[in-house]
């Protein structure tokens, strides 16, 4: 997993590479340079090269995002049963915006159907520790003081 994470960084920053010169050819174009065709060629190639770097970065997170331990069908149900039964209670509203911050990445609406999808990842994890997708979410908690105001001072002031 450390080898995927350190292959996609590489990629990424060489994917910045490219776009930095693209970037800088079409500001120069901008400016009063003319397209000649080995300059046409070489943005062409840039484009090319950057558009292959972004299809495998993409391939390469799907794969760092899938789960190490596919979910038989028994464990996909009863996470569902749960799931759906936490979102429909009318009094947990803390419940809906985790599980939508945690599992749901795109929504995508057609005149036939909507589609929700999410990161097998965090379906995987949140089933197999038989937890709430609720309990994964990150959260930050205030240190309370004992005395009444905020201000931590020494004991003897």
């Amino acid at each position: 997993n450390k080898d995927l994470l350190n292959r996609i960084r590489d990629l990424s920053k060489e994917k910045r590479e490219v776009s930095t010169q693209l970037d800088n050819l079409y500001g120069q174009l901008s400016n009063g340079l003319t397209l000649e065709g080995s300059l046409k060629s070489h943005i062409n190639k840039l484009q090319k090269q950057r558009d292959q770097l972004i299809k495998l970065i993409a391939g390469l997170e799907r794969e760092r995002d899938r789960p190490t331990k596919m979910l038989s069908q028994v464990q996909r149900e009863a996470f569902a049963v749960s799931a759906k039964k936490r979102l429909l209670h009318p009094d947990d509203p803390g419940f809906r915006r985790a599980y939508l911050r945690q599992m749901v990445s795109r929504v995508d609406v057609s005149d036939k159907e909507i589609r929700i999808t999410g990161p097998e990842a965090a379906l995987a994890s949140a089933a197999l520790a038989d937890q709430d997708p609720e309990e994964k979410v990150l959260t930050f908690a205030r240190e309370w003081r004992t005395r009444s105001d905020s201000n931590a001072r020494p004991p003897d002031s």
